[in-house]
């Protein structure tokens, strides 16, 4: 260990919300502002503190994290191995192994490189993240969780007359109070935590390869039991439907001032097409990502059909960066049929946004802004429900070691705002909780109105 290097990593981080329609857009008997603890990213849930500890030799890097968010963060022992060239990483959840129950990988994948690095192979267990190989543009992306909400049909939904339930669709709140509705979405082959045997082979300018999706199956017991040959085995996994079917074909080429990115998913034919012109401060991008093919659904006695719930969606974005300001828009058209065949929903969405270096060292602000249009059309293609809804973000980062303005300092304090026009329930979308607790859509509308202001803390 004397030989090696020893490092100290840490951070703090917690905030608060004060909302003030807990109800959005209804007005109930007794309903008050009310706060809440926060983190400054909605995946993060809460307040959080970490502590790393890391000793790296040579191609060695091997540590143990403490990340304690409340009501449910995991101590985690980690090692990453650059050997030539080859790469091993893991990350184990240490109170797994303790208390010896299972599943306690959270990260466990290696990489071989070929051809002096041209042939790159990746097998993965419980991957890192990346949304960027075989990506360009993502104005038109639908995978994932972020202002493109899936689009539903009045059948879609959840709607109970008297204990009676009616529809299998449980409507919850929309991504417009809970989530950020001005992100970008994922591609078909963003990866985080997920397993797969991956082939990319890069020359220059040009990648491409094939992601082979649930190759080594997590939800079987292969982490925990033996290898066996002579007597029945645990896997869950169908090898055509859950493998080679999720399997995705990509290619990337990128060499200034053009990008270009495609990638084709064998299930449901899904098809994505990125692009990104590059112009000094300026950037334009375009993008289409659509299921082309309807779902397989397969009932109780096993017959397979195939569900007409075709997705297209189509966008484009331009952004301007000059350093101490900037700016953009992205807009896109969602189209998704309903699985029944009974109709179909659209959005439409337009997103500017703006940014501006205050005090260039400390201070930025920022604003975010979307006009979402929803509508829903019958089988005859009439109008069914349509409605339109606005979000609004100003923010405010200060940067305390006065290192650069930027959003989400490491060190520092952020104020945001979002107000959110309400929508009418039996419309359109959906996304998180129902807040009054009846689960009838029809008792509410759904909005935002809160004020968040985060606290940060990091060691270096």
């Amino acid at each position: 260990a004397q030989e090696g290097s020893w490092s100290i990593s840490g951070l703090g981080e917690h905030g608060t919300r004060i909302d003030f329609d807990p109800v959005p857009g209804a007005k109930p008997d007794g309903e008050v502002a009310t706060t809440h603890s926060i983190a400054y990213n909605n995946y993060q849930v809460s307040p959080r503190a970490n502590l790393g500890l890391k000793y790296s030799r040579e191609g060695l890097q091997a540590g143990l994290t403490a990340d304690t968010v409340a009501g449910g963060g995991d101590n985690m022992g980690n090692f990453v191995f650059y050997g030539e060239n080859y790469t091993v990483t893991a990350e184990v959840a240490l109170g797994k192994v303790f208390n010896q129950t299972g599943g306690g990988i959270n990260r466990l994948w290696g990489e071989y490189k070929f051809l002096n690095g041209m042939l790159n192979l990746k097998a993965s267990y419980r991957s890192d993240y990346n949304d960027g190989i075989w990506a360009s543009d993502r104005t038109a992306a639908f995978m994932g969780f972020g202002g493109s909400a899936k689009v539903y049909t009045a059948e879609d939904k959840e709607v109970k007359e008297g204990d009676k339930k009616v529809g299998d669709y449980d409507y919850t709140r929309t991504i417009l109070y809970h989530g950020d509705p001005f992100a970008n979405e994922h591609t078909f082959a963003k990866y985080d935590t997920n397993d797969f045997l991956q082939a990319n082979f890069k020359v220059t300018a040009l990648e491409f390869g094939v992601q082979v999706r649930n190759f080594f199956d997590q939800s079987g017991l292969g982490y925990k039991g033996y290898a066996t040959y002579n007597y029945t085995q645990y896997g869950k996994t169908k090898f055509v439907d859950d493998v080679i079917k999720k399997s995705i074909i990509g290619l990337k080429f990128d060499q200034a001032p053009l990008q270009f990115a495609a990638q084709f998913k064998l299930e449901q034919y899904g098809v994505y097409f990125g692009g990104k012109f590059f112009a000094g401060p300026v950037t334009v991008g375009l993008s289409f990502m659509g299921n082309l093919q309807g779902s397989e659904i397969t009932d109780d006695s096993g017959n397979k059909t195939t569900a007409n719930d075709k997705r297209l969606k189509f966008g484009g974005a331009v952004d301007y960066n000059a350093g101490a300001f900037g700016g953009g828009v992205k807009g896109y058209y969602d189209r998704q049929n309903d699985k029944t065949g009974s109709g179909y929903g659209s959005l439409i969405g337009v997103v500017p946004n703006f940014f501006f270096n205050a005090i260039p060292s400390h201070l930025r602000f920022t604003v975010n802004t979307g006009f979402y249009f929803f509508g829903v059309k019958n089988r005859d293609g009439v109008d069914d429900s349509s409605d339109m809804v606005w979000a609004l973000q100003p923010e405010l980062a200060w940067n305390f070691r006065g290192t650069g303005a930027q959003q989400a300092p490491s060190t520092g304090i952020i104020a945001r705002y979002r107000v959110a026009s309400a929508f009418e329930a039996n419309r359109v979308i959906g996304g998180g909780g129902v807040p009054d607790g009846s689960g009838n859509p029809a008792n509410y509308k759904d909005g935002a109105n809160f004020f968040d202001i985060v606290f940060k803390w990091n060691f270096f």
